[in-house]
């Protein structure tokens, strides 16, 4: 086991919360049912469940597992959480438009931590990155960001909401197709239709009157942050979408992302 240098994390802390991660990712908390994901909060009925989240072998949880494995002769104490960066901690600052109330603050980053605690946080790995290559962080941090500003948003954004034999309004899960995550963004912005007055973006056919401004202050939101983010990569932000939405009670349902809807070289090769 790798031992990491450096006091307590600020996402990480004691090995204790190392340990209660352990559990959460390592199958003692039941799996959300997976299948075709709704758009209206209506929970699927397929019993096979969502994309797991991957443990990495020199991530905080990894070390716990181990530390915790009666025939090995490593100890907790052996074990230190990774610092959250000053990157990380830069972008997350720049969610507070999002971020409306300290207990929405607290829960984001509870989450944004047990995410960042099964990846392998060496410089250079895919989820910190390095000097050229963004890090995956940046993906979890914006779509958080919706998670926590925009809750009632976030399953439409992810698996849309799509009109009769429409293969368009899909979201950003239910695409197989490269893309830029700016682009996307852009796309969000509600656009009207003259001859029938009826609202729509990328991802949904049909905007209710009264979704169409809380779409617009997400666009405008995620610009502003976008001024600070490197990742541009569409597939990337498919990929951990619902890893996000899984950690959502509001939107347990909506966690529901069939393997179908993630790139097939991600799917089964654990980059989630």
């Amino acid at each position: 086991m790798r031992t990491r240098s450096g006091g307590p994390g600020v996402a990480g802390g004691a090995p204790a919360a190392g340990q209660a991660r352990a559990a959460g990712l390592n199958g003692s908390t039941p799996p959300i049912p997976t299948g075709t994901a709704p758009t209206d909060g209506a929970v699927g009925s397929s019993a096979s469940a969502a994309p797991a989240t991957r443990l990495e072998e020199h991530s905080e949880v990894a070390d716990v597992i181990a530390a915790t494995d009666a025939t090995t002769s490593q100890t907790l104490a052996q074990v230190s959480a990774t610092p959250v960066t000053k990157r990380e901690l830069d972008l997350l600052r720049e969610l507070s438009p999002l971020v409306r109330t300290p207990r929405a603050a607290t829960r984001l980053f509870n989450i944004y931590g047990l995410l960042r605690s099964a990846r392998d946080l060496t410089q250079g790995q895919q989820f910190l990155g390095g000097a050229n290559q963004p890090g995956d962080y940046q993906a979890v941090i914006q779509l958080l960001g919706v998670l926590a500003g925009a809750p009632q948003l976030l399953g439409v954004l992810l698996w849309g909401r799509p009109a009769d034999d429409d293969l368009v309004h899909v979201g950003l899960c239910g695409s197989r197709d490269p893309g830029s995550w700016a682009a996307f963004v852009d796309a969000l912005k509600p656009v009207s239709d003259p001859a029938t007055a009826q609202w729509s973006n990328n991802v949904a056919a049909v905007l209710a009157p009264d979704e169409v401004e809380a779409w617009r202050e997400l666009v405008e939101q995620l610009q502003d942050v976008r001024r600070h983010v490197q990742l541009d990569d569409l597939a990337r932000y498919r990929v951990w979408g619902p890893q996000v939405a899984r950690f959502s009670f509001l939107l347990s349902a909506f966690a529901q992302a069939d393997d179908r809807s993630l790139p097939q070289s991600l799917v089964g090769s654990g980059s989630a």
